[in-house]
This record gives C-alpha cells, structure tokens and sequence, in this order.
C-alpha cells in the first residue's frame, strides 16, 4: 500500500519541489535584489549573476536527478560486468532473476535492483543510486548554498524595523539604539515646528540617512542628511551641510558644529550616490514574497545542514544509507568477536569522493561540484567483494 502510494504522489511531489525552487528564485532574483542592488554596477551585477549561478546549479541538478537512470543489473553492460566477475558475485535477486552485487538492493517502489542504491527519494520519483548520486548530492549541496544566499538578501523582510537591512535601507541597529545607522524613505519624513527641540530619533531625512551615536555627558546627537539642500530640524535651511542638532543643545554649540565637519563630505557622496540609484519602498505583496522566501530558506537550511553533511560522511566513508546500518551491525558482531570490522569498500577519503562523483585529475577538487551531463562512466560493481 505504502509503497503503491509513493509511486502515485512522486509526479505530485516534483511538481511541488520545482514550484518552491522557481518561487524563491523569482522572488529573490526578479524582486529582491531589483530593489537592493543597482544591477547596472559592476557589483550589482556581479551579485546577479552569482545568485544566478546558485539557482541555476540547483536546477539543473534537481532535473538530472530526476531523468537520470540510477542503474540496475539487469542492465546488459552490468550482467557482463557480473558475468567477467564470474563467482565474486556471490548474491542473487530472485525477484528481478539477475545477479545482485555488493551494495545493490532491491526497491520495492520502483520494482527493481538498483546499483549502489542510497534510497528512493519521492522528491525526485526516482531511487538514488550509482548513476545519479552526483546530481542528487549536488542538488543537496547548492540547495544549502541557495538557502543562504536567499536568507542573506531576503531576511530584512522578516526582521524590518528591528536593525537588519530591508530592501537596501540599511539599517545597523534599530532605530532608538545608539550608534544605530539607518535609511529612510521621504514618506517618513515630518516637520517639526520652528525653535522646538526635537528627539533625535523623530529628525527628518529627506535622501534618507540618520546616524545616531553616544555623546558626551549622556546627550545623543543625530545626524540629518539631506543630500543637498534642506531644512534642518530647527527649520534652518542650509546648503551642503550636516544639519546636526543634540538634546539639549543649540545648532551653533561645539558638538553640533564638529559632527557637522565630520561628516559633511559624506553628505554629497551619498546625495550623488542616491541619485545615481534611486530605490523605492517595496509593495506589500514583494514584502510578501520576500518573507515567504526567508522563511522557506530558512526551514530548508536547518533540514539540509543534518541531510548534506550526513550524504558527506556517507561519501567520505563509501557506505550508502542502507549500508551504513548493515556494516554497523556487522561491527557489533565483530566486537562480540572480539575482533575489528573493516569496510572492504573505504579505500581512503580521498579515492571515495572520486570515485562517487567520477572526477580524477588535478582539478577534482572542485569539478565534483560543477554541472556535467555525462553521467557516471563506471559500471557500479565494486571491485572489492564482500566476504
């Protein structure tokens, strides 16, 4: 029954995972970083296209998962590979009538043998085996990279007002904390009137920036930039200068007048870069996809940082999850024993990761992880025969 049900819910499944991925993707790439990233600097588009590059692997991995045949010994080219072995192969599936070598097991949902079988996996409709294990693997490993990527641009969303960027207003430390650095748009922007003494935390902006940070004797001063000209929070018009006002102090005092020549070049690098890449707030339905994509980034994320690293120590030892829990059973018989269980597959971190991913030479260090679309040149019998 358990079984009949996954093979009808796998398409289900599919369709599903491509959605999210295509979602998050959409969001982060056609509304996220639009509104962040000035995509027509080099920075800009050099950020674009390494998400890009992200997504584009997790794709591709995620369809060749799917359309890759895993390999099974009933296939012509596996059965001469058995046959030149000769009595190595030492198993046979009845169910199948074919031989059955050293880590090959029978799946009950895709009625067949499967070579080097990890597990069938619904998400992909398809078992994960010798032949597709790159691509699934690989899926795992840049879907954790992707999650990341997208928490990192997409989580002001999810924070807002609490001190985290949102939608390239940035914001380090929220609003009311000393030192904090932030944005704001003009529609926040109000007037105060003339010869009153403002908080600090109320001033207003009109490209947008207010520095805040500790002052001597316990006052705060803050600091309105209005790229150009504007009206100070006393009302005061100025020029191309920093309008700097402290609780409890004049326009004209000493603090007041020296934040001002701090920062007064600052003021017209940001105004000329403000106009260079004027942002806007985003709707409430981008806010919405935003967080939809931080909170679906981060779920995956938690549950990919147990999966991809268990898949690592599978690789980096040559077991397969359903190996893993016979050779550990074969290690406690031998310690009953007194005797010491060695996996006759382990030839060494190393030659494993080649071998699981078909890449040798000087560059296989990072080739493993990169698109291919041959899959695995081997026949999946393993050389060393379990006794």
């Amino acid at each position: 029954m358990g079984d009949a049900f996954l093979r009808s819910v796998g398409p289900c499944y599919v369709l599903l995972g491509f959605g999210l991925v295509f979602t998050v993707a959409y969001s982060l790439l056609c509304v996220v970083l639009p509104l962040t990233r000035d995509l027509r600097t080099w920075q800009g588009f050099g950020t674009f296209a390494a998400v890009a590059f992200v997504f584009g692997n997790i794709g591709f991995n995620y369809v060749m998962s799917v359309r890759t045949d895993p390999g099974s010994p009933t296939q012509r080219d596996v059965q001469v590979m058995c046959a030149e072995a000769g009595a190595a192969v030492r198993r046979w599936c009845d169910k199948c009538r074919c031989p059955k070598p050293d880590l090959t097991h029978h799946c009950s949902v895709c009625k067949r043998c499967v070579l080097r079988m990890d597990h069938h996996c619904p998400w992909i409709h398809n078992c994960v085996g010798h032949r597709n294990y790159r691509y699934f693997f690989n899926f795992l490993f840049w879907l954790w990279c992707g999650c990341m990527v997208t928490v990192w641009h997409t989580r002001g969303a999810a924070l807002g007002e609490r001190g985290i960027s949102v939608f390239g207003m940035a914001r380090v430390g929220g609003a009311g904390h000393a030192g904090g650095v932030f944005l704001e748009t003009p529609s926040r922007r109000r007037r105060h009137p003339g010869g009153s003494t403002p908080d600090p935390a109320s001033f207003p902006a009109r490209a947008g920036v207010r520095i805040a940070s500790p002052a001597s004797g316990g006052h705060r001063h803050a600091l309105a930039l209005h790229g150009g000209r504007g009206t100070d929070a006393y009302g005061q018009s100025g020029g191309n200068k920093i309008h700097a006002a402290a609780s409890g102090l004049s326009p004209a005092s000493s603090d007041a007048k020296a934040a001002g020549t701090l920062f007064e070049n600052f003021e017209n690098s940001f105004a000329a870069d403000a106009s260079a890449f004027p942002r806007r707030a985003p709707t409430r339905d981008e806010r919405s996809a935003a967080a939809f994509s931080c909170l679906l980034a981060v779920s995956v994320f938690l549950a990919m940082c147990g999966l991809w690293f268990w898949h690592v120590y599978l690789v980096l030892t040559a077991q397969t999850s359903i190996d893993y829990h016979r050779f550990a059973e074969k290690r406690k018989e031998a310690r009953r024993r007194g005797e010491t269980y060695a996996n006759p597959h382990d030839r060494g971190w190393r030659r494993n990761w080649q071998d699981v991913f078909d890449e040798r030479g000087r560059n296989w260090w990072w080739l493993w992880a990169m698109p291919r679309l041959k899959p695995h040149r081997g026949t999946g019998v393993p050389i060393v025969v379990e006794a």
